[in-house]
């Protein structure tokens, strides 16, 4: 168990916040195009030829 004093006043100063107020969407298109050599997840977890597997 993991316990914390939390105080909210720091929370602007949080990089976590200030990652999301600077992110770009408009970037993102790329990573959602299909290029058609997408696999499934559990193949792409388990599968013999992957790099180092």
């Amino acid at each position: 168990m993991i316990v914390a004093d939390l105080d909210p006043a720091l929370r602007d100063s949080c990089t976590g916040l200030r990652w999301i107020k600077s992110r770009r969407p408009e970037l993102y298109g790329p990573l959602t195009t299909p290029t058609g050599r997408e696999t499934d997840t559990r193949t792409a977890r388990f599968g013999t030829n992957q790099p180092g597997g």
